[in-house]
């Protein structure tokens, strides 16, 4: 049985709310009003390319430690798989078009609300390859992190 979600959700920044789509182009659309701050901080997937579209505004997205300002005049701005990066203000699109990011996001805003424990956060980010981008930059090392925590000792926990 399906559940019943709601097609938009707070993501624990005041006024900034993410809309899952479904039957269309882009996986997620996120607002982000004028003024208001929101940063997701860098990370990095293992096994998509993500794809970025600015609908109004701009936003800055650093990939490698190379920062670019991107507008809806740039169309679409591609993240190779493995390339880590940050950034504000997006409407998403990825590959594999599944429901691993809807419930990654559903998780950690629903967890911004009720105080998301950190093994929960390692845990979902592991479920949805955004895989954290730690001091270092050592990708074994990142890797093995995630795959033990986040697939063995997180579900093992709850």
């Amino acid at each position: 049985m399906p559940l019943d979600l709601a097609a938009t959700v707070p993501t624990g920044t005041p006024g900034v709310s993410m809309t899952f789509l479904h039957g269309g182009p882009q996986i997620t659309r996120t607002v982000i009003p004028a003024g208001v701050a929101f940063f997701i901080p860098s990370h990095y997937h293992l096994t998509h390319t993500e794809f970025f579209t600015i609908e109004k505004g701009e936003m800055e997205i650093t990939c490698d430690g190379v920062t670019t300002a991107i507008s809806q005049a740039d169309g679409e701005f591609k993240i190779p798989k493995g390339v880590r990066h940050s950034f504000i203000k997006k409407a998403e699109a990825g590959e594999p078009r599944d429901n691993e990011k809807e419930r990654f996001f559903r998780n950690m805003f629903q967890g911004a609300e009720t105080g998301l424990k950190p093994l929960q956060a390692i845990v979902s980010s592991y479920e949805a390859d955004a895989w954290p981008d730690l001091p270092g930059k050592i990708y074994w090392l990142e890797n093995l992190f995630m795959t033990v925590i986040g697939g063995y000792i997180g579900p093992a926990f709850g």
